[in-house]
């Protein structure tokens, strides 16, 4: 249901939701591949331009050939002159909108691995990918700018966009109804000793703690559910319902490890684990729910306990699709509009590298 188009505008688009921020390299030995000048001069770099590249390669999961280079370079242009005309026209991003943004794209996350993350925990995230939290935050800023100013600039393409009829909600279902399953999923409580960012000798302290936590369940000391509870008020360890982890996601086992997700589907509703390394914590797990895949009617709920159904998620896709297409016209229309006031020089020859 996902489509991948090689237009500009698209390529703007796809700009503007991103949340990944290239980092600022030395422009020593670098040659411009453009210039561009609306009401300031702005220079693309070659080298920025193969970072750029480089990333969105990485993310795509597959080569973009050298006869896009131009496409990427029209579409990077283009979001160039819609940054330069917001900020000419006084476009104001507050950071309330910034917060509210990385809120919303910390919440996808958690629902991606399953858990929720502190800020600390979700900065990590951010940093893994080869940026600073002061970049990320820029990144969101001038994402928000330039959707503002399409919006704002050629509103009408947003007015009046009709709803999804049942026969178009009932033709989506109908034409990818392999696709709306639940795959296997487990709910597990657990106890936990955080293991993220500690030395060697804190991790071996780490781990002689939830050994010694085990070991009062096992020896009858202290069950489960009562260590569980004493988390709350005990700051050496962690406790809580870790939500629906889903089999066979690679974000999730990138986050906490095959070897981890492999152990808790082996577990049986009600059984508990001794005591499992993960990628971010010491655990031990006890299963509440196991559930395998299931293939989901137009009522069916997304999700165990969610209000969301399969009817929903399709009436929001279609949604979500009539906006686009009317943000890509949108930004097609403001971009050629532009591109007539702005002084543009493309130096071709330096896009063979």
């Amino acid at each position: 249901m996902k489509r991948v188009s090689s237009s500009a505008a698209i390529l703007i688009a796809a700009t503007l939701l991103a949340a990944t921020a290239v980092p600022a390299f030395s422009q020593v030995l670098d040659v411009p591949v453009a210039r561009v000048e609306l009401y300031k001069v702005d220079i693309v770099t070659q080298r920025e331009l193969r970072q750029e590249m480089d990333l969105l390669s990485k993310q795509l999961r597959q080569d973009i050939p050298a006869s896009q280079r131009k496409k990427y370079l029209e579409a990077k242009i283009g979001e160039i002159l819609v940054t330069q005309a917001a900020e000419h026209d006084k476009v104001q991003v507050s950071q309330d909108e910034v917060n509210s943004a990385i809120q919303q794209k910390q919440a996808q996350t958690e629902q991606a691995v399953g858990s929720k993350l502190t800020d600390a925990q979700f900065h990590q995230i951010i940093e893994n990918q080869g940026m600073t939290w002061s970049d990320y935050q820029s990144q969101i800023k001038k994402q928000i700018l330039e959707d503002k100013y399409i919006r704002k600039v050629e509103a009408s393409y947003f007015q009046n966009l009709p709803e999804p009829t049942a026969a178009q909600i009932q033709q989506t279902y109908d034409d990818n109804a392999t696709n709306f399953t639940n795959p296997a999923m487990v709910r597990f409580n657990y106890i936990a000793v955080d293991t993220r960012n500690l030395d060697s000798k804190q991790k071996d302290q780490a781990r002689a703690k939830i050994d010694s936590l085990y070991k009062q369940i096992r020896t009858g000391q202290a069950t489960f559910d009562e260590l569980l509870r004493k988390s709350v008020d005990d700051p050496s360890y962690t406790g809580g319902d870790f939500g629906y982890l889903v089999r066979n996601d690679p974000r999730t086992a990138n986050i906490l490890g095959q070897s981890f997700i492999d152990a808790i589907f082996n577990l049986k509703n009600n059984e508990m684990s001794g005591v499992l390394d993960s990628n971010v914590a010491y655990y031990i797990a006890k299963v509440t729910d196991k559930r395998a895949p299931k293939l989901l009617t137009l009522d069916d709920p997304i999700l165990p306990g969610s209000k969301t159904t399969v009817r929903d998620r399709i009436r929001q896709y279609l949604m979500a699709q009539s906006q686009q297409k009317a943000f890509t016209e949108a930004a097609n229309n403001l971009i050629a509009k532009l591109k007539k006031k702005a002084d543009i020089q493309v130096y071709e020859d330096k896009l063979n590298w």
